[in-house]
Protein backbone atom coordinates (compact mmCIF):
# COMPACT_ATOMS: atom_id res chain seq x y z
CA UNK A 1 0.00 0.00 0.00
CA UNK A 2 1.47 3.31 -1.09
CA UNK A 3 0.64 6.76 0.24
CA UNK A 4 0.46 10.07 -1.64
CA UNK A 5 1.04 13.31 0.30
CA UNK A 6 -1.05 16.27 -0.86
CA UNK A 7 -0.87 19.92 0.25
CA UNK A 8 -4.17 21.78 0.59
CA UNK A 9 -4.93 25.48 0.73
CA UNK A 10 -7.09 26.67 3.60
CA UNK A 11 -10.38 28.37 2.74
CA UNK A 12 -11.94 31.53 4.18
CA UNK A 13 -14.28 30.88 7.08
CA UNK A 14 -17.88 31.97 7.48
CA UNK A 15 -18.71 34.13 10.52
CA UNK A 16 -20.54 31.27 12.28
CA UNK A 17 -17.46 29.04 11.93
CA UNK A 18 -15.22 31.74 13.40
CA UNK A 19 -17.82 32.38 16.11
CA UNK A 20 -17.60 28.74 17.15
CA UNK A 21 -13.84 29.04 17.52
CA UNK A 22 -12.62 27.46 14.28
CA UNK A 23 -9.95 29.29 12.31
CA UNK A 24 -8.86 26.72 9.70
CA UNK A 25 -11.11 25.22 7.03
CA UNK A 26 -10.40 22.85 4.15
CA UNK A 27 -12.64 20.92 1.77
CA UNK A 28 -11.76 17.65 0.09
CA UNK A 29 -13.95 16.26 -2.66
CA UNK A 30 -13.79 13.26 -4.95
CA UNK A 31 -12.12 15.32 -7.70
CA UNK A 32 -9.17 15.91 -5.35
CA UNK A 33 -8.81 12.15 -4.90
CA UNK A 34 -8.81 11.62 -8.66
CA UNK A 35 -6.44 14.54 -9.39
CA UNK A 36 -3.95 13.49 -6.71
CA UNK A 37 -3.86 9.79 -7.55
CA UNK A 38 -0.34 8.82 -8.58
CA UNK A 39 0.40 6.98 -11.81
CA UNK A 40 0.60 3.29 -11.02
CA UNK A 41 -2.01 3.60 -8.25
CA UNK A 42 -3.26 0.25 -6.96
CA UNK A 43 -6.15 -0.82 -4.76
CA UNK A 44 -5.89 0.34 -1.14
CA UNK A 45 -3.35 3.12 -1.84
CA UNK A 46 -3.93 5.99 0.61
CA UNK A 47 -3.71 9.75 0.28
CA UNK A 48 -2.59 12.04 3.10
CA UNK A 49 -3.81 15.63 2.86
CA UNK A 50 -1.73 18.21 4.69
CA UNK A 51 -4.41 20.48 6.12
CA UNK A 52 -2.17 23.13 7.62
CA UNK A 53 1.44 23.55 8.73
CA UNK A 54 1.83 23.71 12.50
CA UNK A 55 4.93 25.68 13.45
CA UNK A 56 6.53 25.06 16.84
CA UNK A 57 4.39 26.75 19.47
CA UNK A 58 1.08 25.89 17.80
CA UNK A 59 -1.73 24.48 19.91
CA UNK A 60 -4.51 22.44 18.27
CA UNK A 61 -7.58 22.72 20.49
CA UNK A 62 -10.25 21.07 18.39
CA UNK A 63 -10.90 19.33 15.08
CA UNK A 64 -14.28 18.67 13.48
CA UNK A 65 -15.45 17.29 10.16
CA UNK A 66 -18.71 17.30 8.28
CA UNK A 67 -19.47 14.92 5.41
CA UNK A 68 -21.39 17.06 2.90
CA UNK A 69 -21.77 14.11 0.51
CA UNK A 70 -20.78 10.49 1.17
CA UNK A 71 -18.06 9.16 -1.12
CA UNK A 72 -18.73 6.45 -3.69
CA UNK A 73 -16.70 4.74 -6.40
CA UNK A 74 -17.25 3.13 -9.77
CA UNK A 75 -15.69 -0.14 -8.65
CA UNK A 76 -16.63 -2.66 -6.00
CA UNK A 77 -15.40 -0.62 -3.05
CA UNK A 78 -17.50 -0.37 0.07
CA UNK A 79 -15.29 1.48 2.53
CA UNK A 80 -13.37 4.73 2.78
CA UNK A 81 -12.07 5.85 6.16
CA UNK A 82 -10.94 9.27 7.32
CA UNK A 83 -8.42 9.84 10.10
CA UNK A 84 -7.04 13.19 11.26
CA UNK A 85 -3.77 13.55 13.10
CA UNK A 86 -0.16 14.48 12.50
CA UNK A 87 3.13 12.80 11.64
CA UNK A 88 3.35 11.38 15.18
CA UNK A 89 -0.13 9.78 15.26
CA UNK A 90 -2.26 9.51 12.10
CA UNK A 91 -5.48 9.37 14.14
CA UNK A 92 -4.37 11.50 17.07
CA UNK A 93 -7.32 13.87 16.69
CA UNK A 94 -9.91 11.76 14.88
CA UNK A 95 -10.04 7.97 14.92
CA UNK A 96 -11.07 6.21 11.69
CA UNK A 97 -14.54 7.24 10.51
CA UNK A 98 -16.41 5.65 7.62
CA UNK A 99 -17.27 8.14 4.86
CA UNK A 100 -18.26 5.77 2.01
CA UNK A 101 -21.90 5.48 0.93
CA UNK A 102 -21.77 1.65 1.01
CA UNK A 103 -20.58 1.63 4.62
CA UNK A 104 -22.36 3.14 7.58
CA UNK A 105 -21.03 6.63 6.99
CA UNK A 106 -20.51 9.00 9.88
CA UNK A 107 -21.75 12.40 8.71
CA UNK A 108 -20.04 14.52 11.37
CA UNK A 109 -17.66 14.04 14.26
CA UNK A 110 -15.62 15.96 16.80
CA UNK A 111 -12.11 14.96 17.77
CA UNK A 112 -12.05 11.60 19.55
CA UNK A 113 -8.44 10.47 19.06
CA UNK A 114 -5.72 9.96 21.63
CA UNK A 115 -5.04 13.70 21.84
CA UNK A 116 -8.63 14.28 23.04
CA UNK A 117 -9.67 11.10 24.87
CA UNK A 118 -10.13 10.77 28.56
CA UNK A 119 -8.02 8.07 30.14
CA UNK A 120 -9.70 5.24 32.00
CA UNK A 121 -7.68 3.71 34.79
CA UNK A 122 -8.54 0.95 37.16
CA UNK A 123 -8.18 1.86 40.79
CA UNK A 124 -8.86 0.14 44.06
CA UNK A 125 -11.08 1.88 46.55
CA UNK A 126 -10.88 1.59 50.33
CA UNK A 127 -13.05 -1.57 50.22
CA UNK A 128 -10.57 -3.21 47.83
CA UNK A 129 -13.14 -3.17 45.02
CA UNK A 130 -11.82 -2.47 41.55
CA UNK A 131 -13.45 0.56 39.97
CA UNK A 132 -12.85 2.39 36.73
CA UNK A 133 -11.87 6.01 37.12
CA UNK A 134 -12.03 8.33 34.12
CA UNK A 135 -9.72 11.29 34.27
CA UNK A 136 -8.89 13.87 31.63
CA UNK A 137 -6.03 12.83 29.41
CA UNK A 138 -2.65 14.33 30.06
CA UNK A 139 -3.05 15.70 26.55
CA UNK A 140 -6.44 17.43 26.18
CA UNK A 141 -5.27 18.73 22.82
CA UNK A 142 -1.76 19.01 21.50
CA UNK A 143 0.93 21.65 21.88
CA UNK A 144 3.64 21.42 19.24
CA UNK A 145 7.25 21.94 20.24
CA UNK A 146 8.52 21.14 16.73
CA UNK A 147 7.17 21.92 13.27
CA UNK A 148 4.52 19.40 12.14
CA UNK A 149 1.46 19.22 9.87
CA UNK A 150 -2.19 18.62 10.67
CA UNK A 151 -3.11 15.83 8.26
CA UNK A 152 -6.14 13.93 6.98
CA UNK A 153 -5.54 10.32 5.91
CA UNK A 154 -8.01 8.76 3.44
CA UNK A 155 -7.88 4.96 3.16
CA UNK A 156 -9.97 2.99 0.65
CA UNK A 157 -10.66 -0.74 0.85
CA UNK A 158 -10.44 -2.88 -2.30
CA UNK A 159 -10.47 -0.04 -4.84
CA UNK A 160 -8.45 2.93 -6.07
CA UNK A 161 -9.22 6.47 -4.87
CA UNK A 162 -9.10 7.58 -8.52
CA UNK A 163 -12.29 5.51 -9.02
CA UNK A 164 -14.33 7.85 -6.80
CA UNK A 165 -17.44 9.30 -8.46
CA UNK A 166 -18.85 11.46 -5.66
CA UNK A 167 -18.10 12.76 -2.18
CA UNK A 168 -17.19 15.93 -0.33
CA UNK A 169 -16.09 16.66 3.23
CA UNK A 170 -15.24 19.79 5.21
CA UNK A 171 -12.63 19.82 7.97
CA UNK A 172 -12.54 22.62 10.56
CA UNK A 173 -9.85 23.13 13.18
CA UNK A 174 -9.32 25.46 16.12
CA UNK A 175 -5.62 26.25 16.29
CA UNK A 176 -3.62 28.82 18.23
CA UNK A 177 -0.57 29.92 16.28
CA UNK A 178 1.80 31.28 18.92
CA UNK A 179 4.09 32.70 16.25
CA UNK A 180 1.23 35.04 15.27
CA UNK A 181 0.26 35.98 18.84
Amino acid sequence: MANTDVNLKTLPLFNQEVGRGYNVKVEIDFNDLITNAPSGEVDDDTQTYQIVALPAGSYVRSVYYWLKEAFDDSGSGSSLTLEIGDEDDADGFLEAKEIHVDGTEVTAALADGAYRNAVSDEATDSNTDTVTVTTPSAVEAKVYTADKNLEALLTPSSYKLSECTQGKLVILADIVFASKA
